[in-house]
């Protein structure tokens, strides 16, 4: 039994999977780190069973997920560079960007924010948010890099097609 409630028997050859929720049904696009598609029909709630033999199961892997930069992206990564990299929040509203999805916008206190953040909010007692990035993304986006990678996901069965062509 599944931490989600799904049911599985090792059949040898194979496994049985019994279950309410399969990609493609319902409104699910995978489970936490696979996925199991049926190929029947499924009325929402209902359970359904269905076998997939090992020499069928595939491997999911990481894909990067990139972001094409646009010059609203350069104008950001000059304000951020020019800032030291962060700048407040209310800074940063105020030059009219949007928060790309290359930086993030912070507050004090996480571990795992870029130490121009921690810096600036060491320096700025009483600031609540601030806008920084990885001063990397900053630079290869200031040199004209085309993209840049901000991400990563599993792969889907999809990809594994495209992938295999």
């Amino acid at each position: 039994m599944s931490g989600s409630g799904s049911a599985y028997w090792d059949m040898a050859q194979g496994v049985i999977r019994c279950s309410d929720h399969w990609a493609g049904h319902n409104g699910c696009t995978g489970q936490a780190s696979c996925v199991w598609s049926y190929s029947g029909i499924i009325d929402q709630g209902a359970w359904a069973t269905g076998y997939c033999a090992y020499g069928d199961f595939h491997s999911r892997v990481a894909l990067p997920i990139f972001h094409a930069i646009t010059a609203e992206d350069t104008a950001a990564a000059d304000l951020l560079h020019s800032a030291g990299g962060a700048l407040p929040y209310p800074d940063w509203l105020a030059s009219g960007l949007d928060v790309p999805p290359w930086a993030q916008r912070v507050f004090p206190g996480p571990a795992l924010i870029p130490p121009a953040a921690r810096a600036l909010f060491r320096q700025t007692p009483g600031l609540r948010h601030a806008v920084s990035a990885d001063p990397n993304r900053i630079g290869r986006i200031r040199e004209g890099a085309a993209r840049i990678k901000i991400g990563s996901r599993l792969s889907l069965p999809e990809d594994l097609s495209e992938m295999s062509t």
